[in-house]
C-alpha cells in the first residue's frame, strides 16, 4: 500500500515557481493563458479516451494481392468481376471478439479502397446513367451487417473511402490517368469522378447511421473540399475525421508513422528522429507529426494524432495467405511508442477469404489484449493526483508494513500520466523523480502528457522505490493530471513464466541437470569470473569447467554448493549432458574457439575421463554446442548441435551425429555450406528430443533480432523439426520465448558480493541468451544469460520456471489454431 502527499504548492518558492512559469508564458507570447489551451470537441474526447481502434481491411485486395491498389493489369481480368470478391463464411460478430479482447470502441472498415469496388450495394451510375456495378450485390451488403453488428456490440462505427485511387475508373493519385483503357475499366473525366466519389460518400454518410470515425486515406482535392466540408458538417457532424483537417469539425491527424514514436519533424515531410512529446494540437490542416503547442502559433487548433500499424509483417495490410504476423514484442514496443506518447493506436484487423480474422490473428490479439490488461490493468503502487492548483504531489511505497520512511519499497519501472482530456493540455514540462537508496534520483521528464504519457524506465532498469515524486515544472493553466507508478511487466516472450530474478553474475554458459535425483547446474567458469580464484584475460586462461547443486522448487532453485572436482582446464563454451544408459554418466563438451568440441564423463563427478569428441575441418571455429539423444531416421542417435563462427559471417548452427555419447561425432561435410544436417542462421543452442511428439526442439538466438541494440537486440526462439534437416524447421508462433525484462536485474543469490551486484543494477540489459533447460519435479526450469553481449563480463545468470512438464513446455511453444 501507499501513502499519498499533496503540495499545493508546497512552499513559498514552489508558489513562486509556479506563477513564474505561467508569467513567462503569457509574456513569450503576448496572450492569456486561456489562448493556449486548445480543447477537443466531444467527439475528439471521446476518440481519444481508448487506446486502440480497428481499422479493417477487407475488399477486393483481399482475393489478390495487398496494395494500393490491389487490382493491377496482371489480375484484372479476375479481380474486375464482381463475383471475386466472395467471402465464404462472413462473421462479423467473430470480428468483434477480438475488438473487445484489446477494449476497442471505435471500429473503421475500407467502404472502398484502391480497386474502386464498393462493399455496399450502391445506386451511384456512371457518365451515362449506367450502374456503377462495381460492388456488391444486394444480397451480400457487407457495410449493413458491419453496422448492425458493431451497435449490437456498443462499438462505434466508421468508413474508409479512398479518394485517392480507383483501378476501375483509372484513377491514381486523385487524377483520371490518360491513355488506354483495360477491359473492363471505365472512361470518366475528372470532374465525372469526383462527381461518382461524391455521390458515393453521400450514400456512406447518409445510410448507415451515426458513424464515429471517417478515414481521409490520402486526402482529398482542393476542388472537392467545400463540398465535403458541407456534406461532412450535414450528415456526420460528429464523426472524427481521420486526415481531415480543413473539412471535418473533429478532425484527427496521422503521426507521421507506422510503427514508432512520432517524428521530430512537423508539418507536411518528416523529419530526423522521434520525438518524445507529441501535441495534440496542430498548426495546419495537412500537418503530421509531433503536432506543435498552441503559444506557438495563434492558428493552433485541437487535431490528435493517430498511427496505423498492421498486424501482419512487411506493412501487410490486407490478408495474404502465409504473410507472417508481427511479434509481441513488437506490438508492445509500438504501444509505447504510439498510446505511451499521446497518439491514438488505430490497429489493422486484415480480414481473410473467408471473411473471418484467421486463427492465429486472433491469438496474438488476444495475447496482445491480455499483456495490456496485466501490465496496465493491475493495482498500481501508487496514484497521485495533481489538480486544484497542486503542481507537486509525492507517493511513499512499502511492501509489508514498516516505516513509511524506509530507504526501500517495491519494485518499479514505469508510470503513467494522464491529463483531463476535456480540460486541454495545460503541462509544459513535468519531472518524476524516486526515492532510491535513501536520495532523490530523477526518473523521467517530459514537456507533453496528453490523453496518456508512458515513461519507462532506461534500459530496462528497476528502482527499489520507497517514494515517487512528480513535479509539474511548467503549465500554462493549472494542471489536472493523474499519475500511476506501476511495478514491472512482461516484455513479450512466452506468457506465463515465473521469473526468479539473477542467479549468478558473469556466468554465461550453464546446463541443468537431474543426475541420481539431485538437482545441479554445469556451470563453464570463464577466467574473469568474479568468483574464479584464478582469474585469467580469455576463454583459454584460467577457465575450467564444474558442477553445482540447486535447491529444489521450494528455495526458487537457490544456487548451493560446488559438487564437482574442476575439469577442462582452458575450456569453456560448455554444455553437458545426463546418458540414459546403464552406464549413469554425466557427460560435458567444451571447444576453445577452434576446430575441436573436447568430451569429459563421469559417475561420481570428481574423476573424469576425457577424450576428443569432434573434430571439424580445417578454417573451420567452433563455438556453443548443445548434445540430445532421440530418434533420427528411427535410429536411437546422439546429435551435437554445433554453433559455426569461420568461415561464416554470422553465426551458424549445423549438426553432427555418434553413436556414442562420447563420440565421435560425424558432421558429414567438409563444407558448413552443404551440411544434410543444418538449420541456419543463429547461435546458443539448447537442444532436446521429444518422445511424445518425435519432434527434435531447439532453444537458440538468432542473430541480432534488432540491429543497433535496443532490448529486442538478442533473443530466444524455437523451432522444431523430425528430421534436423535444413528447410525441415518449423518456427514457433509465439517466438520470441524471452527477451530482455527488467526483473532479471533483482538478484536472488545472496552469496554475490554487494559490489559485484552492482552490475546487475546498472548493465546495459539488451539480451536473452544462452538458453538451457531440464524438467525437475513437475515443472521446468530454464537457465538464460542476460546483460550486454558487447561489453563481458558483465553478463548474468538468470532463471525461469514453467508450471508444467517439458512436454507440456514444448507444447505451448506451438499452439494448436
Amino acid at each position: 500500500f501507499f501513502w499519498v502527499v499533496l503540495h499545493p504548492p508546497p512552499t513559498a518558492n514552489m508558489a513562486q515557481m509556479a506563477t513564474l512559469v505561467l508569467a513567462a508564458v503569457v509574456c513569450a507570447w503576448g496572450m492569456a493563458d486561456a489562448t493556449v489551451v486548445r480543447l477537443p470537441s466531444p467527439a475528439q474526447a471521446t476518440w481519444k479516451k481508448h487506446d486502440f481502434m480497428a481499422l479493417i481491411h477487407f475488399n477486393m485486395a483481399t482475393f489478390f494481392r495487398n496494395g494500393d491498389p490491389g487490382c493491377d493489369k496482371d489480375n484484372w481480368a479476375e479481380s474486375s468481376q464482381p463475383a471475386s470478391f466472395a467471402p465464404s463464411a462472413l462473421n462479423v460478430s467473430q470480428w468483434v471478439d477480438s475488438m473487445r479482447a484489446l477494449g476497442i470502441r471505435d471500429a473503421v472498415l475500407t467502404a472502398k479502397h484502391g480497386c474502386g469496388f464498393l462493399l455496399w450495394p450502391s445506386a451511384t451510375k456512371l457518365p451515362g446513367g449506367k450502374p456503377y456495378g462495381y460492388q456488391v450485390p444486394s444480397t451480400l451488403n457487407v457495410l449493413k451487417t458491419f453496422q448492425e453488428t458493431m451497435q449490437a456490440a456498443n462499438i462505434g462505427h466508421g468508413f474508409y473511402y479512398s479518394l485517392t485511387n480507383n483501378f476501375y475508373l483509372n484513377v491514381r493519385r486523385h487524377s483520371v490517368v490518360p491513355g488506354s483503357l483495360l477491359p473492363g475499366q471505365q472512361k470518366v473525366t475528372q470532374a465525372e469522378f469526383e462527381a461518382i466519389a461524391l455521390a458515393q460518400v453521400t450514400e456512406l454518410w447518409t445510410q448507415f447511421g451515426n458513424l464515429t470515425e471517417i478515414w481521409f486515406d490520402g486526402g482529398y482535392t482542393s476542388d472537392m473540399q467545400a463540398q465535403l466540408k458541407q456534406l461532412l458538417a450535414k450528415a456526420q457532424p460528429n464523426a472524427v475525421g481521420f486526415n481531415g483537417g480543413g473539412i471535418s469539425a473533429n478532425p484527427a491527424r496521422w503521426s507521421g508513422t507506422e510503427s514508432d514514436v512520432p517524428p521530430c519533424g512537423y508539418g507536411t515531410r518528416k523529419g530526423e528522429g522521434r520525438c518524445p512529446d507529441v501535441w495534440s494540437t496542430a498548426c495546419c490542416d495537412t500537418c503530421y507529426g509531433a503536432g506543435c503547442r498552441p503559444e506557438t502559433n495563434s492558428s493552433a487548433f485541437y487535431y490528435p494524432s493517430g498511427t496505423d500499424y498492421t498486424l501482419q509483417a512487411g506493412d501487410t495490410w490486407f490478408w495474404q495467405p502465409g504473410t507472417a504476423l508481427r511479434k509481441l514484442d513488437e506490438l508492445i514496443f509500438t504501444y509505447h511508442a504510439t498510446v505511451g506518447h499521446n497518439t491514438k493506436l488505430e490497429l489493422d484487423f486484415a480480414i481473410d477469404r473467408t471473411g473471418q480474422l484467421a486463427p492465429d490473428h486472433v491469438a496474438l490479439y488476444q495475447r496482445l489484449g491480455s499483456w495490456v490488461d496485466a501490465c496496465y490493468g493491475k493495482t498500481p503502487l501508487a496514484t497521485l493526483s495533481l489538480h486544484d492548483g497542486l503542481y507537486q504531489a509525492t507517493a511513499h511505497l512499502h511492501v509489508g508494513g514498516g516505516d513509511a520512511a524506509s530507504n526501500s519499497g517495491p519494485w518499479m519501472d514505469r508510470v503513467v500520466l494522464r491529463e483531463d482530456i476535456a480540460s486541454g493540455e495545460r503541462v509544459r514540462g513535468y519531472l518524476v523523480e524516486v526515492m532510491d537508496n535513501g536520495a532523490w534520483v530523477a526518473f523521467s521528464k517530459g514537456r507533453a502528457i496528453g490523453a496518456k504519457r508512458i515513461d519507462l524506465s532506461p534500459d530496462q532498469k528497476l528502482f527499489n522505490a520507497s517514494a515517487v515524486r512528480v513535479t509539474i515544472t511548467a503549465a500554462v493553466a493549472p494542471p489536472i493530471v493523474e499519475v500511476q507508478v506501476l511495478s514491472p511487466c512482461d516484455t513479450g516472450g512466452l506468457p506465463g513464466l515465473d521469473r526468479l530474478g539473477t542467479a549468478d553474475i558473469g556466468m554465461t554458459e550453464t546446463t541443468p541437470l537431474v543426475y541420481q535425483n539431485q538437482l545441479y547446474r554445469f556451470e563453464s567458469v570463464r577466467g574473469e569470473y568474479w568468483n574464479n580464484s584464478h582469474h585469467g584475460p580469455t576463454i583459454s586462461a584460467a577457465s575450467y569447467l564444474r558442477l553445482r547443486r540447486l535447491g529444489n522448487a521450494s528455495t526458487g532453485f537457490q544456487t548451493e554448493d560446488i559438487a564437482s572436482s574442476k575439469f577442462g582446464a582452458g575450456f569453456g563454451l560448455a554444455c553437458a549432458f545426463v546418458d540414459d544408459q546403464n552406464t549413469g554418466r554425466v557427460f560435458a563438451y567444451a571447444s576453445q574457439e577452434s576446430t575441436t568440441v573436447g568430451s569429459w564423463s563421469s559417475s561420481d563427478l570428481q574423476t573424469w575421463t576425457t577424450t576428443t569428441a569432434l573434430t571439424a575441418p580445417s578454417g573451420w571455429k567452433l563455438f556453443n554446442t548443445a548434445v540430445a539423444r532421440g530418434l533420427l531416421n528411427g535410429t536411437a542417435t546422439y546429435v551435437m548441435a554445433v554453433e559455426i563462427g569461420h568461415p561464416f559471417q554470422g553465426f551458424h548452427l549445423v549438426f553432427a551425429t555418434s553413436k556414442q555419447p562420447q563420440g565421435p561425432f560425424v558432421l558429414g561435410a567438409s563444407d558448413p555450406t552443404h551440411v544434410t544436417l543444418g538449420f541456419g542462421p543463429g547461435s546458443c543452442p539448447a537442444l532436446r528430443y521429444d518422445t511424445a511428439s518425435g519432434y527434435w526442439h531447439m532453444l537458440y538466438t538468432p542473430n541480432p533480432t534488432v540491429a543497433g541494440g535496443g532490448y529486442r537486440t538478442w533473443q530466444v526462439y524455437a523451432a522444431r523439426s523430425r528430421s534436423l534437416a535444413p528447410g525441415s524447421w518449423e518456427l514457433s508462433p509465439v517466438n520470441p520465448v524471452l527477451v530482455a525484462d527488467a526483473r532479471d536485474r533483482i538478484v536472488a543469490n545472496p552469496e554475490i558480493p554487494a559490489d559485484v551486484q552492482g552490475w546487475a543494477k546498472n548493465t546495459t540489459n539488451l539480451n536473452n541468451s544462452d538458453p538451457d533447460l531440464v524438467e525437475v519435479d513437475g515443472k521446468v526450469l530454464v537457465v538464460f544469460n542476460w546483460g550486454d553481449q558487447r561489453s563481458t563480463p558483465t553478463d548474468n545468470l538468470s532463471q525461469v520456471v514453467f508450471n508444467g512438464t517439458l512436454s507440456q513446455f514444448w507444447d505451448s511453444l506451438y499452439p494448436a489454431y
